[in-house]
Formats: structure tokens, sequence, C-alpha cells
């Protein structure tokens, strides 16, 4: 993950880390993966999925994201 690669070569060690309210749990797992900690994240006020239809769609994109980057597919 290059933000990783950026954060260690300036210092950093914690952030905070934006993005859609259904991709922040992976975003701090991908962070601590790669050492920076602790990760504090915070989803967009506007990425919240409004219906059913999108809701359902977002969980089943993470739900298939998450295994396959544990795998490292991704």
């Amino acid at each position: 993950m290059r933000v990783a690669v950026i954060m260690r070569a300036n210092g950093l060690r914690s952030c905070v880390a934006v993005s859609d309210a259904y991709h922040v749990f992976r975003i701090r797992r991908l962070l601590e993966r790669e050492g920076i900690g602790p990760v504090h994240v915070s989803p967009r006020p506007d990425s919240k999925p409004r219906t059913e239809i999108q809701r359902a769609f977002a969980v089943l994109r993470e739900g298939q994201q998450l295994p396959a980057w544990r795998v490292g597919v991704t």
C-alpha cells in the first residue's frame, strides 16, 4: 500500500483514514497490516448507501473484497 510507504518515509505512525462507509474496515486492516497504527477511520458523510439495493451491493462488494485481500488476490 503506497500510503504506508510514504508515511514510513516521513516518520508517521498513525492516521485518520476517510473513505466510503463500507470500506473503512478494510482500509484499517490494510494499514495495520502495513505496520501503521493506530488507524482511526471516518466514513464520508455522503457515502452511506441510501437504498436497500445500494446497501446490498456495498455489503456484497466488501464481503468479496475482504476475503480476497486476506488471501492476497487484491
